[in-house]
């Protein structure tokens, strides 16, 4: 099975992978990590300016489901071995379309949301790639007009709230995972 999860920036796609992985529940396949090896090849230095621009440059050389296409090996290898695949994360649609031919027999699409103010908190307040609220409001405006992310999230079969406490949006991955179980 592969389980795709969407949703912008500090929303908790992450928190909610790692909680699922730790339940033993699934492996995490980290779309993103493209831009990290690309950075690497190029001997930058990675900052939030950096990796932006890389992004861009991926998708613009490699088309939009560019960071799927340079992961779908991955995801292929897992679904062989008998794993269930969390993808983090989807930011359109053809991305997600391009993880459909991964040979799992199962694939959902889970949107995870909270509040601009929600997730600029919790981002200001992170230790690694931390964003200021002007510089959120940005990455969500890219997201919107150059990804088409909103999109992505009104066609998810699930979508889960993560505006309290860490131990309800647990409860509430939970109650996902029952659901989406039967």
């Amino acid at each position: 099975m592969l389980v795709a999860f969407a949703g912008f920036g500090g929303a908790g796609k992450t928190t909610a992978i790692e909680y699922l992985e730790g339940k033993h529940l699934g492996r995490r396949v980290y779309l993103g990590e493209s831009v990290f090896d690309e950075i690497k090849r190029l001997g930058l230095t990675r900052t939030a300016e950096v990796e932006h621009a890389v992004r861009i440059d991926l998708r613009s050389r490699l088309g939009p489901s560019a960071f799927a296409d340079l992961r779908a090996s991955s995801v292929v290898e897992l679904i062989r071995n008998g794993e269930c695949v969390l993808v983090d994360a989807i930011f359109n649609l053809a991305e997600y379309r391009r993880l459909l031919g991964c040979g799992q027999d199962r694939s959902v699409l889970v949107s995870i949301e909270a509040s601009f103010e929600t997730r600029s908190r919790r981002l200001e307040a992170r230790n690694h790639r931390g964003y200021s609220a002007e510089q959120l409001r940005l990455r969500d405006q890219a997201e919107v007009n150059e990804l088409g992310t909103s999109g992505v999230l009104k066609v998810a079969e699930f979508t889960i709230s993560n505006e309290n406490s860490l131990d309800a949006f647990y409860d509430d991955v939970t109650a996902f995972w029952k659901e989406l179980s039967v």
